[in-house]
């Protein structure tokens, strides 16, 4: 599987971005996930809408060696660790500037 392969099978179960790193760098060509992966213990994580998203970020890394961060469906913001998989889809640029504290 690709890093846009694996990009969109997310978006289409979670409605979120999946960004794909390599070290600090974010991997936004297509290349293969094994070129990616650090010592994997595993071949594939589900996406299980009551998990987290740190435990779906922890799991990844664990499992098959990608460091990966959730984005909103617009990739404007960094999903919270503690939201689940299921609510993604409540993130954009529209609906999350509520959530945030006003600057001062």
């Amino acid at each position: 599987m690709t890093t846009k392969e694996a990009a969109e099978a997310f978006r289409q179960a979670t409605g979120g971005t999946l960004r794909i790193f390599r070290g600090r760098r974010r991997m936004l060509d297509d290349i293969p996930l094994s070129t990616l992966a650090t010592e994997p213990t595993g071949t594939s994580v589900d996406i299980d809408t009551p998990q987290t998203v740190g435990e779906f970020e922890q799991k990844m890394q664990e499992v098959l060696g990608i460091a990966v961060q959730i984005g909103s469906s617009d990739d404007w913001m960094r999903i919270p660790q503690t939201e689940t998989l299921g609510n993604i889809k409540l993130y954009s640029c529209r609906t999350a500037s509520h959530i945030m504290r006003p600057l001062k």
